[in-house]
């Protein structure tokens, strides 16, 4: 099932497999019409993207939404992918419950050293899906077959060395449909950051998801107070 998810303007799409459409092209109408509707690459709607919006290489793109959209999503061939109307920032998140947690103090992580980042504070949990004992991990409620998963992890860059890398794990390893995002160091110090959102995935009851940051600098990096990681249900 071809899926497109929106997250604080980052839009990324995936094919019927689950890969990311990479130099797909996804236009935006008016809700129920042929008329195009503008969308935007900044959070004030000042500034316009081109319509149709062309994916890179991750499947991804800048888009701001200003109401509700009708959406047409085509591969790099123009091959029909995926039409719908009524569609706007909440729409990826038509869900039955789900958890989203963040913490509040500032966490530093060693260089080269994988680590699941804690979290602390649940700003929902609906079933029970956030442990208190191992609060690295959301799992997956009894009864449960799908969900998808996305986080946000922002750090204080203390130099321009290395990547800085997110990722998704299942059990503490990788699966399929996991989400992982890297970056290099950027070229000024300052705030760093990755969101990343994955494709709908089957699971079973008992299954549980870790964020894992990985950074390459020599020296520790701080992440962020704020940063979230959230499970959401679809089925």
């Amino acid at each position: 099932m071809a899926v497109l998810n929106f997250l604080n303007g980052e839009m990324q799409a995936f094919d019927d497999s689950g890969d990311p459409l990479v130099g797909g092209k996804v236009y935006f109408y008016a809700n129920r019409s042929a008329e195009f509707k503008d969308t935007y690459t900044d959070s004030k709607l000042v500034y316009k993207n081109t319509n149709p919006v062309t994916l890179n290489a991750n499947g991804r793109a800048t888009v701001w939404l200003s109401g509700i959209y009708r959406v047409r999503m085509e591969d790099a061939a123009g091959t029909l992918i995926y039409s719908e109307d009524d569609i706007n920032t909440t729409s990826s998140s038509s869900l039955s419950g789900g958890a989203l947690v963040s913490f509040l103090f500032d966490i530093n992580v060693a260089s080269s050293t994988p680590t699941a980042i804690p979290f602390g504070i649940e700003y929902y949990d609906t079933n029970a899906i956030h442990e208190s004992t191992n609060n690295t991990r959301l799992t997956v409620p009894a009864g449960v077959s799908r969900v998808r998963l996305s986080a946000n992890i922002e750090w204080l860059d203390v130099n321009t060395t290395g990547i800085r890398q997110i990722s998704v794990t299942k059990g503490g390893a990788a699966y399929g449909g996991n989400t992982i995002d890297s970056k290099e160091a950027q070229g000024n110090l300052g705030q760093g950051g990755l969101n990343t959102m994955g494709p709908i995935i089957e699971v079973t009851g008992g299954n549980y998801f870790e964020v894992v940051f990985l950074q390459t600098s020599g020296v520790a990096v701080t992440v962020n107070s704020g940063s979230t990681f959230s499970m959401e249900i679809v089925k």
